[in-house]
C-alpha cells in the first residue's frame, strides 16, 4: 500500500530472513526516518489463555519530534488497526525494556496485530483479507501520523 502512495517506505526485510534489532535501529537512525513501525503477532504463554486482540507498545523516551511522540504513534496504530480490522482493541502499553524503542531516535511503536495463540485471531491473521485489513489500518495510522510531523 505504501509503495503505491507518496510515502517512501524502507523495509528492514521483505522475506523471512532474520535481521537483528541492532541492524534495524541502525537503518532507521541513519536514514533519519520519520517514524519506525515494527509489526508483530502476539502470543500468550499458554495455549489455554483467552488473550486476544491487537495492541500497540510504546516508550516514553523522547525522540526529538515534539508533536509525534512514541505514545501518539502507538495510539494511532492501535485505534486504526482495531477500527479497520474489527477485533478487540487491547489499547496501548508502555514498555521501556524493548531494544527498538530504547535505541531509536525517531518515533517508534510496535503493533501487535493479534494473538497467534487465539484461534479466532489466528484465522484472521493468516487470511488474505485479514492481512489486507491489518495493512490498511497500519497505512491509515501512518497517514494520520504525518499530520503531526
Amino acid at each position: 500500500i505504501l509503495d503505491k502512495s507518496d510515502i517512501t517506505a524502507y523495509y528492514t526485510r521483505l522475506s523471512d530472513k532474520y535481521v537483528s534489532k541492532k541492524e534495524r535501529v541502525k537503518l532507521v537512525n541513519e536514514m533519519d526516518a520519520d517514524m519506525m513501525i515494527s509489526i508483530h503477532c502476539n502470543a500468550s504463554d499458554e495455549w489455554t489463555s483467552t488473550a486476544n486482540g491487537s495492541e500497540a507498545l510504546f516508550s516514553k523516551r523522547k525522540t526529538g519530534r515534539k508533536k509525534l511522540t512514541n505514545k501518539k504513534l502507538a495510539k494511532l496504530l492501535s485505534d486504526n488497526v482495531s477500527d479497520n480490522v474489527g477485533i478487540r482493541n487491547r489499547g496501548i502499553i508502555q514498555r521501556e525494556d524493548l531494544y527498538l524503542m530504547h535505541h531509536s531516535k525517531v518515533p517508534t511503536a510496535i503493533i501487535e496485530t493479534g494473538y497467534i495463540t487465539d484461534k479466532s485471531d489466528l484465522r484472521y491473521i493468516v487470511s488474505k483479507s485479514g492481512r489486507r485489513k491489518i495493512a490498511h489500518g497500519i497505512y491509515n495510522a501512518i497517514v494520520e501520523a504525518y499530520k503531526f510531523l
